[in-house]
């Protein structure tokens, strides 16, 4: 290479999906024009560069912060889960030769660590990076995110308030976005990510791949709430601007799943395995040919979502409890170690999974406080609104259960036939 730039566009920018960018100068236009690489392979071939560097130089701790970086998001594009661990080591290694002043690869590792759900121990390595750089926005907002992730919502709100006049820029926003989320306040958290993603549009130093995930995150919430139309509107841009992407490929796959559309989202959800194992496609999957009639075909995806949940690092994997517990499973085990992730993780979802676990195991009264907890924030999710609502009736609470039944009930294309047939029948007896 004849030269090479790098452009740090931020060190923890969302959620270590978008960590760094180094883009690779070309010196030969016309042989630019001819062949342009895509980011995928640009990426590759400045990792390779990296190498390199690092293999002349073993205590760069710069170089390792860099290649940590690519590796990271290459992770985040081609599901590599080695390339998280990878990411983890350099940072590791890239601290261990310089602590002072490197923020940058405490932060990476911090990412690193979130992207293989080891949240506790990301949270307490961005605690410390803001206990050393209290003045750095970006690390303020990735503590936020940890502290959203193990439950800690009084710290999470506290690093946001810190930080609240810098709420727009785009590494920062889609933490404000999620709280609103969480606090009940969606149209608050869509107008975030709608701002956002039309500022990244006019961002030049921006490849597709990180312009659509904006459109990304705006999709998600979107279903979650049951906004169908948008979210296909949503979904539709961002794989215009990066087509076959599979975060978004694999949204889609959820929003033909809400859609009914059995036959595209098994062809979505199939499209979204060729590139990663995801156990998020094999859950849809799973649904998809059930509802079509294939036991056998269900039941075998079942087991495959099974042996790779449980590959994955970090605490029970939410698409497959949630696919055991609807399909009717009683597993003793699986609510014994959702109540052990709880003893490290206090958060919405972790907690209205271990109460869904004991409410399939009939156990409505102990599952009821716990639920109730998960539902203090006063999210609207459909999902978790559904949940509440049913263990409140099984508890006989008729007046709750009616309130997270209306609730849910706004935004029904969220949830499946079975749910919506539950909750209508729930509380008649």
């Amino acid at each position: 290479m004849r030269t090479l730039y790098n452009t740090l566009f931020a060190t923890t920018f969302i959620s270590g999906c978008l960590l760094a960018w180094l883009v690779p100068g070309i010196g030969n236009t016309r042989t630019a024009i001819a062949a342009v690489p895509t980011a995928g392979e640009l990426r590759h071939q400045t990792i390779a560069f990296y190498e390199r560097r690092l293999a002349e130089d073993p205590q760069s701790a710069l170089d390792m912060a860099q290649l940590a970086a690519l590796y990271m998001e290459d992770g985040r594009m081609a599901g590599d889960e080695g390339a998280f661990a990878a990411a983890e080591s350099l940072a590791t290694r890239s601290l261990g030769e310089r602590t002072r002043r490197n923020g940058r690869s405490a932060a990476l590792l911090a990412n690193a660590l979130l992207a293989q759900h080891r949240f506790t121990e990301a949270d307490s390595i961005a605690r410390e990076l803001v206990n050393v750089e209290p003045d750095q926005p970006a690390y303020r907002a990735l503590l936020a995110e940890t502290a959203m992730e193990v439950g800690d919502y009084d710290n999470a709100i506290r690093q946001l308030g810190a930080i609240r006049e810098r709420r727009e820029d785009l590494g920062i926003a889609p933490r404000f976005a999620r709280w609103a989320e969480l606090t009940g306040r969606t149209g608050e958290a869509r107008a975030i990510l709608q701002r956002a993603r039309d500022d990244a549009k006019l961002r030049d130093d921006l490849t597709g791949e990180q312009r659509a995930w904006f459109s990304l995150r705006l999709a998600d919430v979107e279903l979650r709430h049951g906004n169908l139309r948008r979210a296909a509107s949503a979904i539709s841009e961002g794989l215009q601007i990066s087509p076959g992407d599979w975060r978004l490929l694999l949204a889609r796959a959820r929003l033909e799943s809400a859609r009914g559309q059995w036959e595209k989202a098994i062809a979505s959800a199939e499209a979204v395995l060729t590139i990663v194992s995801s156990p998020d496609a094999l859950a849809i999957l799973a649904t998809a040919h059930r509802q079509l009639g294939h036991q056998s075909d269900a039941r075998a995806f079942e087991v495959a979502l099974g042996q790779v949940a449980l590959s994955k690092p970090g605490g029970v994997h939410r698409s497959w409890a949630t696919a055991l517990l609807d399909g009717g499973r009683d597993d003793t085990t699986l609510t014994d170690r959702l109540a052990a992730d709880t003893l490290v993780r206090h958060d919405v979802y972790t907690l209205d999974l271990l109460a869904w676990a004991l409410y399939r195991s009939g156990r409505s009264q102990e599952a009821l406080p716990i639920m109730r907890r998960a539902m203090a924030l006063g999210s609207a999710e459909a999902s978790l609104r559904y949940h509440a609502a049913m263990i409140e009736f099984a508890a006989g609470d008729a007046v709750r259960g009616d309130e997270h039944r209306r609730i849910a009930f706004r935004r029904r294309h969220a949830l499946t036939t079975a749910q919506i047939s539950e909750l209508r029948d729930a509380g008649r007896n």
